[in-house]
């Protein structure tokens, strides 16, 4: 099953990154100015809301 990714990647005025929560329309940061930090923590939380009920890090909207 393909699905959208709930979250995006945004780096905001060349210094963070933050996710996008398409569901809620809002940013979060991720609290990291590396990119591949921050990819890893975008595809942890893509995953997570993927199977809320097997993992405790996904997020209630």
């Amino acid at each position: 099953m393909n699905m959208k990714p709930r979250y995006r990647l945004f780096l905001h005025r060349k210094s963070v990154y933050y996710a996008f929560d398409s569901t809620t329309k809002r940013f979060e940061s991720l609290k990291t100015k590396n990119k591949v930090e921050a990819t890893r923590m975008l595809v942890a939380l893509n995953e997570a809301g993927q199977q809320p009920a097997m993992n405790p890090v996904a997020r209630c909207a």
